[in-house]
C-alpha cells in the first residue's frame, strides 16, 4: 500500500506538501502553493515585462502600467511564474520530507486557477536499496569454491570472461535489490537518445535503422529496458559492496587511467575535471568490488 504524509511550512504558510510512495519504487510529491505567494511572483514578473513595453509616445519601460499590461500576454507571465515557484517548490518539498532523489522529476500541473491555492506534481526516485546478506557464502554455494590459483591462471581470456560472467550473474541473483520503473525508464531513455544522436550524425532517419535492425520501436524500447535494468542492478550492488566491505580507490589509481586515455590534451582534460576524475573513481570502485568479490570465493 502507498505510504503518504503531508507537511505544511510553518514559517510561511506559503507551502504545502503531500509524499506517496508508489509500489513501483516512485515517489509522487504534490505542492500546495498558496495564491498569495503566486500573486507575488506574478507581480515581481509582471514587472520585469512592463519594463521591456514599448509603445509610440513613449520610452521603453516608461509606458504607463495599464497600457503596457494591455499588451502583454497573461499566459507568458504566468509561465514564467511557473518556472520560478516549481523548482523552489519542489526543493522545500524535498528538503521537508527528507528524500534524496536520483532522477530529474517528472512534473504536471494539477491546478492553476487565479484566485486560488495553485498544486502541482512531481515524479521522481530514490537510488534503490541494497540488501547484500551472506552473499558470498551464496556464491560459494551455487558456483562451487574457490578454484584452485594455478587453474585460473591458465584460464583463456575468453574462458576467464565466462568465469567472471558467471560469477556477476550469480551475485546479481543472491542479493535483494528492487530497481524503481522510473530509475529504468530514465536510462533507456537515455540510452535510446544517445542513438538517436548517432543515427542522426550519420544520416540515418530512426525507421530506416529500426527496419535494418529488423525491429520496431516498441521490441528496441523493451530490450533497452532490460539493458538498463541490469546495468543499474550492477552498479548499485558493486557499490554497496564497495561501502560495505570498507574499499578504497587512491588518487594515483584515479591517475594512472588518466595517464593511458588518448593524447596529451585528452589527459589533461580528464585531469583538470572533477567531474571526469569522480567518474573515474566510481568506475575504479565497482572494478574494486568486483575484484573483492572474485578473491573471496
Amino acid at each position: 500500500m502507498a505510504k503518504k504524509s503531508t507537511v505544511i511550512n510553518k514559517a510561511r504558510e506559503d507551502f504545502e506538501s503531500q509524499l506517496e510512495r508508489e509500489v513501483n519504487g516512485a515517489i509522487k510529491l504534490k505542492m500546495t502553493v498558496s495564491w498569495e505567494r503566486i500573486e507575488e511572483v506574478f507581480h515581481k514578473v509582471m514587472n520585469v515585462f512592463i519594463a521591456e513595453v514599448e509603445l509610440p509616445g513613449f520610452r521603453k519601460g516608461k509606458v504607463p502600467r495599464e497600457k503596457a499590461e494591455a499588451q502583454i500576454d497573461k499566459t507568458k507571465v504566468y509561465e514564467k511564474v511557473v518556472q520560478e515557484i516549481l523548482p523552489f517548490a519542489y526543493k522545500k518539498a524535498v528538503e521537508t520530507h527528507k528524500i534524496k532523489p536520483v532522477i530529474y522529476p517528472d512534473f504536471g500541473v494539477e491546478k492553476a486557477k487565479e484566485g486560488e491555492d495553485w498544486v502541482f506534481n512531481a515524479l521522481t526516485c530514490e537510488s534503490p536499496v541494497v540488501e547484500l546478506g551472506e552473499y558470498v557464502e551464496k556464491i560459494k554455494q551455487k558456483v562451487g569454491n574457490k578454484r584452485p590459483k594455478e587453474t585460473k591462471e591458465a584460464l583463456k581470456d575468453e574462458e576467464k570472461d565466462e568465469w567472471e560472467q558467471k560469477v556477476l550473474e550469480t551475485l546479481l541473483e543472491v542479493v535483494s535489490v528492487e530497481i524503481p520503473d522510473l530509475l529504468i525508464k530514465a536510462e533507456a531513455n537515455h540510452r535510446l537518445s544517445q542513438l538517436i544522436a548517432k543515427t542522426e550524425r550519420l544520416g540515418v532517419s530512426m525507421p530506416a535503422y529500426l527496419n535494418s535492425i529488423k525491429k520496431t520501436e516498441e521490441e528496441l524500447k523493451a530490450e533497452y529496458a532490460k539493458e538498463a535494468r541490469r546495468a543499474i542492478e550492477t552498479e548499485v550492488v558493486l557499490n554497496e559492496i564497495f561501502v560495505k566491505e570498507g574499499l578504497k580507490v587512491s588518487d594515483k589509481e584515479v591517475d594512472k587511467i588518466i595517464e593511458v586515455s588518448g593524447d596529451e590534451k585528452i589527459r589533461q582534460q580528464l585531469s583538470d575535471s572533477p567531474e571526469q576524475r569522480a567518474a573515474i573513481r566510481r568506475m575504479l570502485s565497482r572494478r574494486a568490488a568486483f575484484n573483492f568479490v572474485l578473491a573471496s570465493i
